[in-house]
């Protein structure tokens, strides 16, 4: 088995996990999965509520780097040799888990 066929495999879509933000970037932010840190993954500025009510949030509404927040597994991709997990920390994806 290939790194990439095993990286994630116990992520799904629609599960709740803890993340870290690491970057920001234009069109979101990078995280680590806490317990998946070979894992790459972002979550995309449409994936996060803006407080202006935007259908996605903006560079100045992204959490800051370092910030320690739940998710949920949205997309994961395993057809490159790193899986890579696409998130949403938006608050009605996040309510499902309430």
């Amino acid at each position: 088995m290939q790194r990439f066929d095993a990286a994630g495999a116990d992520l799904v879509p629609g599960q709740l996990v803890r993340v870290r933000v690491t970057q920001q970037r234009p069109w979101g932010v990078m995280v680590e999965i806490l317990g998946h840190e070979g894992i790459g993954a972002s979550i995309d500025g449409a994936a996060i509520d803006s407080s202006s009510g935007a259908g996605r949030a903006w560079l100045g509404e992204y959490p800051a780097v370092g910030m320690e927040m739940d998710a949920v597994v949205q997309e994961i991709r395993r057809w490159s040799p790193l899986a890579w997990v696409r998130l949403t920390i938006r608050s009605q994806d996040l309510n499902s888990f309430q």
